[in-house]
């Protein structure tokens, strides 16, 4: 075993005493110590496999030193690599590898990537430059039961920077150990980009701390599969607000457990696939669109929230029993365009949104266009709404489309609530197949008089409504009754069927809601990805089969058609005209 130290800048593979202070290369067995830049330019071994923690490193890179894995190579390490104020750089196509196979006991040999060593380290960092045709790759070697390797800041207040993009990760960190841990100071960065990390541990700020709000925080395109740990990372509450230069970003991404933010403040939630609960708390993000919440038959649901939240598809997966699916957290104000889908449930308990939590304060919730699918067989799965809060929660129900067949559907007060607590429920389309069976609105008994006033529950439309006419038995009105200028009957979708087994079918897959999520979280794979297999295409497929064509709906309050989806329109005056029904897309009314 020999112990190198570089000598000048210049490639690892040159011998002599031109580059090192010894004759020869660094190689298997031997440790070396960076204090210029140094090329790894061809496959290399270093280190010799020691225990975990221990105290000489097999690379230490030293300021103003630095290490460049060349492209293609394959850089072995067995051991710790540690950096001092200095930067590590993987080119196009390069491997870096933890590799405990040698150690005494490998299962236990965890080495760990340090960027930064000493208090403050602001220049300590890791890049990854891979591409689209040449990924890199980081992993760690699991011969003779090898334990995994990590990367971590060592809890310095200005250290542990990563900046990587298109690379591949294989069980970096473990279920005790975080892939990768960063502390997040002024002007540092954490960067992941077009990364697939496989059998990792969690992706953490270093010892829960706080992060600076000139920091950045960007995963974008980063799927994590078969993830170790109890969840795949979380976020931590900011030293103040987000402003000037801090960046909070996920998007894109693929989860396959809970993704935690404490707190949501300032991150911007985006296009991305989580598949397991995430959690979301403090005040509410700058932006939630267009994600996927896929709750398993072994979760209750509940799924927090947080907003304003658009364009969000909720499945309900297998056939639970009263099955939630979102609950307010951070108390979204808007929630607009949500779609909940339960293709295989066969019992109508559940709740779809519940607002569950006293904010503690006044806050006004609005819910337009979300539309609740049918179970399995037809029929409901259970509230749009449930309401279970007394005080200071007040929204509004308009342009929304559910099936419901049970006084618990539509929108449901839970609980009593506040005299005007529901400011309007206007332009919905309730709608059941099985005569007198859908309501717009139910309550238990015991609901607070006026709870919605009966002049705000107006121009609603009912397909085959309740005894009652669609409205719950347990409200009650201190003057007038529900359901001025409602319109009853079919309202002729275009196909009250579509959910995401017909539209895996539609795109030649196997017409399961297991062969469904298998393409779309393929979304960041190196290969094999259908992208035909996107949450905008799954939204508009089934907003198209709920577009009305039976005229007598466009009567909704605001002058438009009732439900949540809008039909086209290519006429000046198309009253007077009949509707052309065509065979596939939204339907359109032609002059």
């Amino acid at each position: 075993m020999a112990a190198f130290t570089s000598k000048a800048t210049g490639n690892w593979s040159a011998s002599g005493q031109t580059t090192w202070n010894q004759v020869g290369v660094p190689g298997n067995g031997d440790t070396v110590i960076l204090d210029h830049s140094i090329t790894a330019d061809v496959n290399t071994v270093i280190g010799a496999s020691p225990g975990a923690g221990a105290a000489t490193a097999a690379v230490r890179v030293n300021t103003p030193g630095a290490l460049t894995f060349a492209s293609g190579i394959t850089f072995t390490c067995r051991g710790d690599i540690k950096q001092n104020d200095s930067v590590v750089t993987q080119q196009a196509g390069a491997i870096f590898e933890f590799d405990a196979s040698q150690a005494g006991t490998p299962s236990t040999a965890r080495y760990v990537a340090q960027i930064g060593t000493n208090a403050s380290d602001p220049n300590a960092k890791w890049i990854v430059n891979g591409t689209s045709g040449n990924r890199c790759a980081i992993r760690s070697v699991n011969t003779n039961g090898g334990a995994n390797g990590r990367f971590t800041s060592n809890g310095n207040d200005q250290s542990g920077q990563v900046d990587a993009t298109y690379v591949d990760l294989l069980r970096i960190g473990d279920a005790s150990n975080p892939a990768f841990e960063w502390w997040l100071a002024s002007g540092n960065m954490f960067r992941l980009q077009n990364a697939t990390l496989d059998a990792c541990g969690a992706l953490t700020p270093n010892n829960g701390g706080a992060y600076d709000t000139a920091s950045q925080v960007t995963l974008n395109r980063v799927s994590m599969k078969n993830t170790v740990g109890a969840s795949c990372g979380y976020s931590t509450t900011p030293t103040g607000a987000i402003t000037g230069g801090g960046i909070r970003s996920m998007t894109f991404c693929v989860w396959d457990k809970s993704f935690n933010f404490y707190a949501a403040t300032g991150w911007t939630i985006d296009d991305n696939i989580f598949q397991g609960n995430p959690d979301f708390t403090g005040s509410a993000g700058a932006s939630f669109n267009r994600n996927i919440y896929l709750i398993a038959q072994g979760e209750t649901g509940d799924w927090s929230t947080l907003g304003p939240i658009t364009d969000m598809y909720v499945l309900r997966i297998g056939d639970p029993s009263n099955q939630h699916g979102l609950t307010t957290g951070a108390f979204p104000s808007q929630f607009k365009g949500i779609v909940f889908d339960a293709p295989d449930m066969t019992n109508g308990a559940g709740d779809c949104i519940t607002i569950a939590t006293d904010p503690g304060g006044a806050v006004a919730v609005t819910f337009r266009e979300c539309i609740v699918l049918p179970r399995s067989g037809g029929g409901g799965v259970g509230s749009l709404i449930s309401n279970l809060v007394n005080v200071n929660v007040s929204y509004s129900v308009e342009h929304c489309t559910y099936n419901s067949a049970d006084p618990a559907a539509g929108v449901y007060f839970e609980t009593p609530g506040f005299a005007g607590q529901c400011t309007s429920v206007k332009g919905n389309l309730a709608w059941s197949t099985t005569a007198t069976s859908s309501y717009v609105i139910g309550a238990e008994v015991g609901t607070t008089t006026d709870v919605v006033a009966s002049g705000n529950v107006t121009h609603n439309g009912k397909w085959n409504p309740a005894s009652t006419d669609g409205y719950g038995d347990n409200l009650s009105f201190s003057s007038g009754t529900p359901g001025a200028n409602d319109v009853s009957g079919d309202p002729g979708f275009v196909d009250a069927a579509r959910n995401i087994k017909t539209w895996d079918t539609s795109l030649g897959g196997a017409g399961t809601v297991a062969n469904a999520i298998a393409e779309l979280i393929k979304l960041n794979d190196a290969s094999g990805y259908n992208s035909a297999y996107n949450l905008p295409a799954l939204l508009t497929y089934i907003r198209a089969g709920f577009v009305p064509t039976t005229y007598a709906f466009k009567a909704a309050h605001d002058g438009t058609w009732m439900g949540a989806v809008q039909p086209v329109v290519i006429a000046a005056d198309y009253s007077k005209f009949p509707i052309e029904k065509l065979a596939a897309g939204p339907r359109r009314l032609l002059a």
